[in-house]
């Protein structure tokens, strides 16, 4: 067995150790090499002081002359007390706890704890139960709900919100089988790796895109340069400049309103605009608008009808409903009928049919500008909305 080190004590303020640190140390080296007796404590207690430093004036003034070590030692403590702790008052300590924070890719890891390897997951628990311990709110369940709603869903789905105190929530965390948390851990890196991967696939899109943008307007500018003549003053030797009609095949029919909308028809639709929130072009934004299909496709059947009752989610980055949008990539600046977009770029034909209806009912007075256009990725699983290999070579746009 090694025997205990000790640096050398100068009793300065800011030392690298405090007097009872440094005094517990040296009674453990006299332990160690069985020295018991007062004097020879006292006296080999100068051989750890550092030359010309406080310690050093108080040894040679006080402690040298002392008889016992009981006397040695208090008279220590008493010019050497250190500096206390900082401690962490209880609501600092539920904070930390609030702030803990253990995420779904560590869940299959281990880490030491306690000198042993221990899976993350157990050893967050055991984390969680020391800080309720050390804030004295282990016997209640005061902020067991608010700790339960960080954990990862995969774990959120075996730990129930019912527990009689934090033993027992703890205790519902380690229990969770080994071999289901790997299984969960797996999928949900495959999913991890699905969205990394429409990420990567949107970002070269939209770099696409971006050198696009103006292909639209820059026909109209082309329109509006252009003098026409008249055919009967036209010189015959001048080649007439012929612009071929564009023919829109991706435009979709929104619905038709047989009757006039009613007051409390356009409540429903103002209403019903509001279950899908339009998310922003980010990272975040298009994994909310996935989680929005699914929650659709959930909700209905894939050839159900689009009508005041069954919204559809908006692409992130196009226009809002009733702004003027095309109602074929639901960007602003053209008329469905100019729109040449193809293949994935297209929205979905479900949120063509609900931004027409929306036009129709609320009228199109919004003039919100959008951002830059997103692209659904060319995924199976949004096959039914128009995303996915049906949709021919797959390219085109992302989201």
């Amino acid at each position: 067995m090694p025997l205990t080190t000790l640096e050398e004590f100068d009793g300065e303020p800011d030392g690298k150790i405090q007097g009872p640190t440094f005094i517990m140390r040296f009674l453990r080296i006299m332990h160690e090499t069985q020295v018991t007796a007062d004097r020879d404590k006292i006296e080999r207690f100068g051989l750890y002081i550092t030359p010309d430093s406080p310690a050093e004036d108080w040894y040679a003034n006080t402690g040298s002359i002392i008889k016992t070590w009981a006397t040695f030692e208090t008279e220590f403590r008493s010019r050497f007390p250190g500096i206390q702790k900082v401690k962490k008052t209880a609501a600092e300590l539920e904070r930390e706890m609030l702030e803990l924070v253990l995420k779904a890719d560590d869940l299959d890891k281990t880490e030491s704890y306690g000198g042993v390897e221990v899976e993350a997951y157990k050893v967050h628990a055991k984390k969680l139960l020391e800080l309720a311990k050390r804030a004295k709110i282990d016997s209640g369940t005061a902020n067991v709900v608010h700790v339960r709603d960080k954990l990862p869903e995969i774990l959120k789905d075996k730990v129930g919100e019912s527990h009689t105190d934090w033993k027992a929530f703890c205790a519902a965390i380690e229990d969770v089988d080994r071999t289901y948390i790997r299984d969960g851990v797996r999928k949900h890196r495959e999913q991890e790796v699905k969205i990394s991967s429409l990420t990567n696939q949107l970002n070269q899109v939209e770099r696409t895109l971006a050198r696009n943008t103006n292909t639209v307007p820059d026909l109209t500018t082309q329109f509006s340069c252009t003098t026409i003549s008249n055919a009967q003053t036209a010189p015959s030797n001048l080649p007439q400049r012929q612009f071929p009609q564009q023919q829109n095949h991706n435009r979709q029919a929104g619905p038709r309103l047989t009757t006039a909308t009613t007051e409390d028809e356009k409540a429903i639709v103002q209403a019903n605009m509001a279950k899908y929130p339009q998310h922003p072009s980010t990272a975040e934004g298009r994994t909310s608008y996935f989680e929005q299909l699914r929650t659709w496709k959930a909700t209905h059947s894939e050839n159900t009808p689009i009508t005041i009752h069954t919204p559809f989610p908006l692409r992130p980055g196009t226009a809002p409903v009733c702004s003027g949008e095309c109602y074929t990539c639901g960007m602003q600046g053209h008329r469905g009928v100019d729109c040449a977009v193809e293949g994935t770029m297209k929205i979905p034909p479900q949120e063509s049919r609900w931004r027409a209806l929306c036009g129709r009912c609320l009228g199109r007075s919004r003039r919100d500008q959008a951002a830059a256009v997103n692209h659904v990725a060319n995924v199976g699983e949004f096959a039914w909305a128009g995303y996915g290999e049906e949709q021919g070579n797959g390219e085109g746009p992302l989201v």
